[in-house]
């Protein structure tokens, strides 16, 4: 018997006809799925933002972003997005058992959204064949370095979860532990072009990639697809990053022999556009149901 999963599609339209719906449940893929979609929706207005700035630089001199420009509009429509999912988010509560009234954690900064993300991330209440979020975890530690086999769906992204709620505690305690005044350099680095920040962003990409490649290898490999495809988000990210570092005092250019700084926002703008465009590419396979399993 093959595995069941939802895709995007289906997904899409279960949310339209349950629209006003508070009553019943609603599944984990019904509901992430959704998100997914909210979040390919954002990547192609960065995408379109991406070109629009390197068509006005190119143009105009100046990168005139339209993302930036209208940042007002763009909190109004994630308000928008939040309203509209809260029938979705109270049937996935319902699903593990709890009162849609817990979302109202939401409105808490910080520490709420993380309890609501994790409830919304258990499995069904009494469904034994779900992938919890604790075995998810114990599966990305056992099989961290094993980039052989396949990685379902709800693997894939409630280990992606544990990881980015990792990352987000080791940033929490570093922060602590080298106190308020260092943390405040650290941040104050971040405008004033000085190296601290890159390296401790270099240190957070690092980790975060480490655990993630085996991850995607096995997800890939899980749809028919070879691991090296994810090279086509990575590559471009890290070559955009690379020379956006010499913003941060690493003036990877001079190296290079690249003197121009038009040439240089010029690259950045289209490596920028190009990254945006590849890692859209790689995140409408992740979602994707695996080769053997049947739609419903």
């Amino acid at each position: 018997m093959k595995n069941i999963q939802l895709n995007i599609t289906n997904a899409c339209k279960l949310f339209w006809s349950k629209k006003c719906t508070f009553s019943g449940c609603s599944s984990r893929d019904e509901f992430w799925l959704i998100y997914a979609l909210f979040y390919l929706i954002f990547s192609i207005y960065y995408i379109f933002d991406a070109l629009v700035m390197l068509v006005n630089f190119i143009y105009n001199g100046t990168p005139n972003s339209i993302l930036t420009s209208n940042i007002h509009m763009l909190g109004k429509i994630s308000m928008l997005a939040y309203i509209i999912t809260i029938p979705l988010t109270t049937r996935r509560l319902h699903d593990i058992g709890k009162s849609g009234w817990w979302q109202l954690w939401m409105l808490l900064p910080g520490i709420g959204t993380i309890i609501v993300i994790y409830m919304c991330s258990r499995k069904t209440i009494d469904d034994t064949n779900q992938l919890s979020l604790e075995n998810a975890i114990k599966l990305l530690w056992n099989k961290k370095f094993t980039f052989s086999g396949c990685s379902s769906r709800s693997e894939y992204f409630l280990g992606l979860l544990a990881v980015v709620i990792t990352i987000i505690i080791l940033i929490i305690l570093t922060i602590s532990s080298v106190g308020l005044v260092s943390s405040a350099k650290i941040l104050q680095a971040s405008s004033t072009g000085d190296s601290s920040f890159a390296i401790f962003c270099v240190f957070v990409l690092t980790l975060y990639y480490i655990l993630t490649i085996p991850l995607t290898t096995r997800r890939l490999h899980d749809i028919g697809k070879s691991g090296w495809w994810q090279l086509l988000s990575l590559i471009p990210m890290i070559i955009y990053l690379t020379f956006d570092l010499s913003s941060f005092g690493f003036n990877i250019f001079t190296y290079i022999g690249i003197q121009n700084i038009i040439t240089i926002r010029m690259l950045l703008f289209t490596l920028n556009a190009v990254s945006a465009i590849c890692n859209l590419i790689v995140f409408t396979w992740l979602i994707r149901i695996s080769k053997d399993a049947a739609m419903p």
